[in-house]
């Protein structure tokens, strides 16, 4: 018989989620130098202007924003590739464990996904993250096993959507509080400087565009994600509805689910990482507040056998 919580401890699966954090790991890492790096451009071209109006000397600024501003140009579009690049074959590593734990999707060939890549991704996320192998040996409850594998796996899979789409919400917050804040600062400053209008429009806010303008574009594409993440969640909401109210048989439900999963997998390689600090703040924030439980869905199975 098929079991999650069995295959989740296999060697191979553990293997595969670590590799995958630490590919998504390296994506994060030239997302947060790209963020770094635009918003030092700002910083550095408001002051800039501060030290020009108010006819303060600065040896060497003026190199120091020139240099800043041409590290930017070079640097932006190879960080988003090699931040892309890490992230998709962060997904493709995530399908691999997709197969193991939830026997869903086709394993990738080897011509697709080299097995000495996710060695070395997996050894290098084990010498610093040993504590990752239990996280995902114990990843799904044990209680699962007290249910048949399909209708287990559906619930694996529905928690995984509902816990995205909060996360994705949350991020949307997050990136709406960091535009607001980017531009107000500037005009504070600028107004309690005496600027003009024209001023704070050309002094205040132009400097810091290029790191708006980043931050807006994560903003938009955060919009489409929630909306394609909503629109799986939903239908997924339909099929658990349709599975209590016993109108789904094994097939139904099976068919269901990996339907589910390959829309899921697609979006995954629309999305954009989130900050590895910002997703530990509210991981622990949606744990303590059990965005999904679990064991209470595994009890409305239990409930349901029971009934018939």
């Amino acid at each position: 018989m098929k079991s999650i919580v069995e295959n989740q401890k296999k060697e191979k699966a553990i293997e595969a989620g670590l590799a995958f954090r630490q590919a998504y790991n390296y994506s994060k890492g030239y997302k947060t130098a790209l963020w770094g790096l635009t918003f030092l451009l700002a910083i550095v071209q408001f002051l800039a202007v501060l030290v020009d109006k108010n006819q303060i000397y600065g040896a060497y600024l003026e190199v120091f924003v020139v240099s800043i501003l041409a590290l930017y140009i070079l640097l932006s579009s190879f960080g988003k590739a090699r931040m892309r690049y890490w992230k998709d074959i962060g997904c493709k590593i995530q399908e691999l464990h997709d197969f193991y734990t939830l026997d869903v999707g086709n394993k990738p060939s080897k011509f697709a996904l080299l097995p000495s890549l996710i060695q070395s991704l997996y050894k290098k996320r084990l010498r610093k993250n040993n504590e990752d192998i239990l996280s995902f040996s114990t990843w799904w409850s044990t209680n699962l096993e007290e249910i048949d594998f399909p209708r287990a796996r559906l619930i694996c899979v529905y928690s995984t959507f509902s816990w995205e789409l909060e996360l994705r919400k949350k991020y949307q917050f997050f990136l709406i509080t960091i535009i607001s804040i980017g531009i107000l600062i500037p005009i504070a400053i600028s107004i309690v400087m005496n600027f003009t209008a024209r001023d704070i429009i050309i002094f205040g806010l132009v400097p810091i565009v290029p790191f708006i303008s980043l931050v807006l574009e994560e903003l938009l594409e955060n919009i489409e994600c929630i909306k394609t993440a909503n629109s799986i969640r939903t239908d997924s909401c339909h099929v658990w509805d349709n599975v209590l109210d016993n109108r789904l048989n094994v097939e139904d439900i099976n068919s269901k689910t990996i339907e589910l999963m390959s829309r899921w997998q697609i979006y995954r390689l629309m999305t954009l990482p989130i900050f590895e600090w910002l997703y530990k703040l509210t991981q622990q924030k949606m744990n303590n507040e059990m965005l999904v439980n679990t064991d209470s869905l595994i009890e409305e199975v239990k409930e349901l056998d029971n009934s018939i």
